[in-house]
């Protein structure tokens, strides 16, 4: 299974702040997908450019 098979992802910014959201279709799907994209995993995945929290959004099906 390809994980854009049961995600979709979405990104913004508003000036010095930027967001990666990556969001279930189901509900089912989401434990397994947050055991690999975990806050800590994004956040040294970013390290150069994350100033801030990283966080978890359940009530939005998002990950991130």
């Amino acid at each position: 299974m390809k994980l854009k098979e049961i995600v979709h992802s979405r990104t913004g910014d508003k000036g010095n702040f930027s967001n990666v959201s990556v969001i279930v279709y189901e509900m089912g799907d989401y434990e397994k997908v947050k055991k690999s994209i975990t806050a800590e995993r994004v956040k040294k995945f970013f390290q150069e450019i994350v100033k801030g929290d990283v966080i978890d959004m359940k009530s939005l099906r998002s990950v991130l």
